[in-house]
């Protein structure tokens, strides 16, 4: 093998690592971050701005979660001021008992939104 041949199967070998490195880091700090946990509604979510509505985590294994419910936020898509908790489930639109929405409240300081 010559010099140069040795020279890009080392370069072949360490880009692979990398490449394997990255994803592997990327993978292992996604945790839950990929996909928001779909709420099921248990009661309807009313089309006035501040409706709430009683649900659970429909994927979620754990009992606690299950047992305690959450809440679901109606919200609309434009940043409002609030103190809805980020992160918890939302809908931009009336839902009815029994539908799942996957939107989440995001948050820009003490603003809100649906999304």
């Amino acid at each position: 093998m010559t010099h140069a041949a040795g020279a890009k199967v080392r370069f072949a070998a360490a880009l692979t690592v990398g490449v394997l490195a990255a994803a592997s880091a990327f993978a292992y700090g996604s945790g839950s971050a990929l996909a928001p946990e779909p709420a099921k509604l248990t009661s309807p979510l009313g089309s006035a701005g501040g409706a709430t509505a009683a649900a659970y985590y429909a994927n979620s294994l754990d009992p606690t979660l299950l047992a305690s419910g959450v809440t679901v936020y109606k919200l609309g898509g434009t940043f409002v001021t609030s103190s809805i908790p980020p992160g918890s489930p939302c809908s931009s639109v009336p839902l009815a008992s029994g539908e799942t929405t996957i939107m989440v409240v995001v948050a820009a300081g003490t603003l809100r939104a649906c999304r």
